[in-house]
């Protein structure tokens, strides 16, 4: 099957798939950092081009204070939750153009590749990136975010840049593996509730030491049923329930999306410039300089505890085999 590219100019013709998480990200950073201002302003109740918008604010109506499970802090709890959802939202539309463009050549149209989803994609991820080594990896980076395969071994700086993209893209791949369980929970909104947790380790009570803390969302996770592996078992299954705490760290998690809104221009633009003469014009390769912008960068946080989740167990399910 083939499609006229004349017909789809308007698209490809928009920008880059990055101006929406980029613009999301401008707004999420804006709100942080003037949330006692945007917190005053709501709880008044303000008009905005005849759109009233208002949280609500501590106190109830009815002069009565809130229930303790009442959110304190309505702006808060969506800058901590939409960080989550914001960073899990650009690495899988990152990710679902690199699989989808991994094996294609100059004639797949990369509006299929937005279009046409495949479930398979953690399995695609693990296929083609976290249990790849990096050489193997060095073509498709090379193809996809340079616009070439060929990676010469005589070109020590060509290399470093391509291995630089090669160890971004594994990190930003991981990350998005580790964040399905929290970003399921916040997308459905029914195993997911405000924290602010601390940590703190210490062989006794007494000598308990803060490692960190701040906001956090903490949310319901369980493991995969799973057949006993003790002998002389009844033949039933178990999962195990635990309470997931995940603190939210915006620096970090600012690095991460932008990383790979860098990436998801260079997909997109050379996708473009592929398929059709629109967007020959519009190229951006994937250059990163290794000493700004490296895979060990997005992993550094300036804020939070040591860790960055903490798990805590329930119980344990148990059902007939």
């Amino acid at each position: 099957m083939t499609r006229d590219s004349s017909l789809c100019g308007g698209f490809y013709k928009q920008g880059s798939i990055s101006a929406y998480f980029n613009t999301r990200l401008a707004v999420l950073a804006a709100v942080n950092e003037h949330r006692e201002q945007f917190v005053a302003w709501a709880d008044e109740g303000f008009d905005f081009h005849c759109l009233e918008i208002t949280i609500p604010s501590v106190q109830a109506d009815d002069g009565n204070e809130d229930p303790p499970s009442a959110n304190t802090d309505p702006l808060q709890w969506y800058i901590q939750t939409e960080t989550v959802s914001l960073q899990q939202h650009a690495l899988e539309t990152l990710l679902r153009l690199y699989m989808c463009l991994i094996d294609a050549h100059h004639w797949f149209d990369p509006l299929s590749a937005v279009t046409d989803r495949d479930n398979r994609l953690a399995e695609l991820v693990d296929l083609h990136i976290t249990k790849k080594t990096a050489r193997s990896m060095r073509a498709d980076v090379g193809y996809l975010l340079l616009g070439t395969p060929e990676v010469p071994d005589d070109d020590p700086e060509r290399l470093a840049i391509v291995d630089n993209l090669v160890g971004i893209v594994e990190v930003l791949a991981r990350a998005w593996l580790d964040g399905r369980r929290p970003y399921n929970a916040i997308k459905h909104g029914l195993l997911v509730s405000q924290s602010n947790a601390s940590l703190r380790l210490g062989r006794t009570p007494d000598d308990l030491v803060d490692i960190g803390g701040g906001p956090s969302v903490a949310y319901l996770n369980h493991t995969n049923w799973a057949s006993p592996a003790a002998e002389g078992d009844d033949g039933g299954k178990t999962r195990r329930w635990t309470i997931e705490t995940r603190w939210i760290m915006f620096d970090q998690a600012s690095k991460i999306i932008a990383a790979a809104c860098a990436l998801i221009e260079s997909l997109w633009s050379l996708a473009v410039a592929r398929w059709s003469q629109d967007g020959t014009d519009d190229v951006r390769f994937a250059y990163l300089d290794p000493d700004k912008i490296n895979p060990r960068m997005p992993l550094t946080s300036d804020t939070g505890p040591g860790g960055q989740q903490m798990s805590w167990g329930l119980f344990t399910e148990t059902k007939a085999g």
